[in-house]
């Protein structure tokens, strides 16, 4: 991602704040016998008060000392004397200072407060008053600080934020010439639509990410792009296309052809493949296969390839490309072979992500088997009470939650009245599997009604079933339970879900792993006909239709749904696994790319509390 050449910026701020120090005495003087006229206690109007001669001096001092610890690559202290510059007010260019602050936050790793930072400059910039330093444009100022923030969002892989910021800073381009001129402007334009296309195709709007890229090739043309950069872009292409026509046409076979053989080591290899084998993997298993194979054997030609940070995730997809492929062999090889490089500490736990700090000892397939009348299941670990105060609150709901449930949706025989959410990624491979989602990737669905019925607004402001006298929300008491419960569950939580899961009659789900050991999956029975079992790890359990199950689904596990006329309907809140701690959850979030923008602008470090 682009960047600005912040630390100019900051050189233009500071000898602004020179001359403003030095103009300071005179205008000092010239006010002081007008200003001791004013009486002692009355509250003065106009403009803000100017800093004092202290604060500026201070100010400078702190400028000086953040350089000095940016150039030392100690980027927390460096951030300490940007904010103490803010606090002091006495800069004249608030946006550069937090310009220069988000830059420290994110070289440090800190994008939680590098985004807080740089919405500030936006936030600045964005004013229609607003003039920029000397030396820039209010256009480009604008343009940067939105690329910045589209900067720190990709290195969480927050896609949507990417997007979003990336559309506005593409918007303060103008035409791009190919001359050495504009070689600047043109490659970060370059940048711009790349960038943006790539977060496009992340985010499923594969028409216009076409269109980005397709112009983020043409520009690359006329700079002459690398060929890794090129090929990346390809592949991303391809991708678009691919999902734009819902398969995988000859022209896009022959772009994959040429990219297998032009790369097969290196980052770019481990990258370019992993990247198309998650995307084929809906399309072509078999085609999918091929390229995590790629990158698998990149990454094993790599020095230390157990510590790459994609590596757990290359032998988990390509295990998932090869069962769906019909190859159970093959995925059998290619976990043993992840096991003897370490990334798993069994053959049953297979994450994506495997969170190893501490959980040797609170790794269990079948967290508690049904509840009985004591919490007994979950004393083998302080930190699950928590959880067991959970599952209490949701099996005391239970009967009010299916009554409500089969109220919207009809007969266990019928569910007609709902409308789910299909299953994509294809794990029935009988029957059908539907999910009605609250909370989906840990981020709540507002204003979705559940997908239960219109809703419109009546005169009085408040929200009403169509057609009905008064406002009625579809599920009263469910929705009261899960808001006493997600503080503590799926909330701010990696691939975490809140939602009703129906497995029809005669359905099986096959066997499969979670994408991470972050989390446990608690499934509360809303009805659970004859024939219906779960099997994690090596324990299978028939359901008992008052009590949970808490499962750990990094473990193997398939469901089963043998009967042949009612639905099997449980509600499925996925909890953070208690044994990880506060402070260690925000890595998580950043490897997942978990981007939560309300939590995100809470809490700044600049900001003085109550």
């Amino acid at each position: 991602m682009a960047r600005l050449n912040w630390r100019l910026v900051l050189g233009l701020a500071l000898l602004l704040l020179v001359l403003l120090c030095s103009a300071a005495p005179a205008a000092a003087a010239k006010k002081k016998s007008k200003n001791n006229k004013k009486k002692k206690g009355k509250k003065q109007g106009g403009p803000p008060k100017r800093p004092s001669t202290r604060d500026r001096a201070a100010a400078m001092a702190a400028a000086k000392k953040a350089e000095q610890f940016e150039e030392e690559k100690n980027f927390e202290q460096a951030a300490r004397e940007y904010i103490k510059i803010i606090k002091l007010n006495a800069l004249p260019f608030q946006e550069t200072v937090f310009f220069n602050l988000g830059a420290a936050y994110r070289e440090g790793g800190m994008y939680r407060e590098a985004y807080q930072a740089f919405v500030e400059a936006e936030k600045i910039v964005s004013r229609e008053e607003y003039e920029a330093p000397q030396g820039t444009s209010v256009d480009d100022m604008r343009r940067d600080v939105h690329i910045q923030i589209a900067g720190v969002c990709e290195a969480t892989n927050a896609w949507p934020c990417v997007a979003e910021h990336l559309n506005k800073a593409a918007l303060a381009f103008g035409a791009i010439r190919f001359d050495d001129e504009e070689e600047d402007t043109g490659k970060l334009a370059w940048e711009v639509q790349y960038d943006w296309g790539k977060a496009l195709v992340e985010v499923g709007d594969a028409q216009l990410a076409a269109e980005r890229l397709e112009t983020a090739l043409t520009i690359g043309n006329g700079f002459g792009i690398d060929e890794d950069s090129r090929a990346m872009l390809i592949s991303r292409m391809v991708m678009a296309k691919v999902m734009i026509q819902g398969a995988v046409e000859d022209d896009e076979q022959q772009h994959l052809r040429q990219l297998s053989e032009r790369y097969r080591a290196g980052q770019a290899a481990i990258e370019i493949h992993l990247f198309l084998g998650a995307k084929l993997e809906r399309y072509d298993a078999k085609l999918a296969a091929r390229h995590l194979a790629v990158a698998r054997e990149a990454l094993e030609e790599e020095d230390e390839p157990s510590k790459h940070p994609s590596a757990s995730e290359i032998f988990w997809r390509l295990g998932r490309a090869h069962l769906k492929d019909g190859a159970p062999d093959a995925a059998e090889e290619a976990h043993a072979a992840a096991l003897e490089m370490g990334l798993w500490p069994s053959a049953e736990q297979r994450p994506g992500y495997f969170w190893k700090s501490g959980r040797g000892a609170h790794a269990r397939p079948l967290v508690t088997a049904p509840i009985p009348s004591s919490s007994a299941g979950l004393r083998f670990f302080e930190g699950f009470k928590p959880l067991w105060e959970v599952l209490r609150v949701l099996e005391r709901a239970r009967e009010q939650i299916a009554a409500e449930f089969m109220a919207q949706a009809g007969a266990a025989t019928a569910l007609g009245g709902m409308d789910f959410e299909a299953d994509e990624e294809g794990v029935a491979d009988e029957g059908t599997w539907q999910r009605a989602f609250f909370v989906k990737d840990g981020v709540r669905l507002e204003n979705k009604n559940w997908g239960f019925g219109e809703v419109e607004v009546v005169a009085d402001g408040e929200a009403a079933a169509a057609g009905a006298g008064a406002p009625f929300p579809p599920f009263p008491r469910t929705t009261d339970v899960l808001e006493r419960v997600l503080a503590k569950a799926a909330t701010d939580l990696p691939t975490g879900a809140v939602a009703f899961s129906v497995l029809g009659p005669k359905t099986h789900l096959a066997p499969r792993t979670g994408p991470g050991n972050h989390r446990l999956r608690i499934l509360l029975p809303i009805h659970v006909p004859e024939g219906a079992a779960i099997r994690v790890g090596g324990q299978r359990e028939e359901w008992n239709a008052k009590k949970a199950l808490v499962i750990d689904d990094s473990f193997e596990h398939e469901a089963w749904n043998e009967n042949a006329a009612e639905a099997a309907i449980l509600l499925s809140v996925d909890v953070w696994h208690p044994s990880i701690p506060e402070d260690e959850r925000d890595v998580i979030r950043q490897h997942f790319g978990f981007f939560n923008e309300t939590s995100w602008e809470a809490n700044s470090p600049w900001v003085e509390s109550d």
